[in-house]
């Protein structure tokens, strides 16, 4: 966009969907995700159902919620878009990222004995 503004928040998955826009949405989707998503608790969770569980049911369990988890995201983000701009949206997934994880040095800053970590 020609006069647009440079959003600092947004320039990590910009570089990600950049790098890999001339494979289109699909390629830039799948190693966002990748990427955002590598050792959460879902794999974690998962992991841990196959050990116990057959791996095929596991793995079809996991991709059904997978799928029906990412259209409730998708439709959500459509709808959050199209009555905020896009810039709004990045400054408040960028702060409510941030603030997740600032607890600590907040607390530490101010002398607090303390700590404590939140989880995002």
């Amino acid at each position: 966009m020609p006069g647009a503004i440079a959003l600092p928040l947004q320039s990590g998955l910009d570089a990600v969907v950049g790098r890999y826009a001339e494979h289109g949405p699909l390629a830039a989707a799948f190693l966002a995700n990748l990427l955002a998503t590598f050792g959460d608790k879902g794999q974690l969770v998962v992991i841990t159902l196959a050990t116990r569980y057959d791996a095929k049911n596991v793995f079809v369990g996991a991709m059904g919620a997978f799928a029906l988890w990412s259209a409730l995201e998708v439709a959500f983000g459509q709808y959050v878009v199209s009555i905020l701009p896009a810039g709004v949206v990045t400054l408040l997934t960028g702060g409510c990222s941030s603030s997740s994880g600032s607890g600590p040095l907040d607390r530490r800053s101010r002398g607090s004995a303390t700590v404590t970590c939140r989880s995002p």
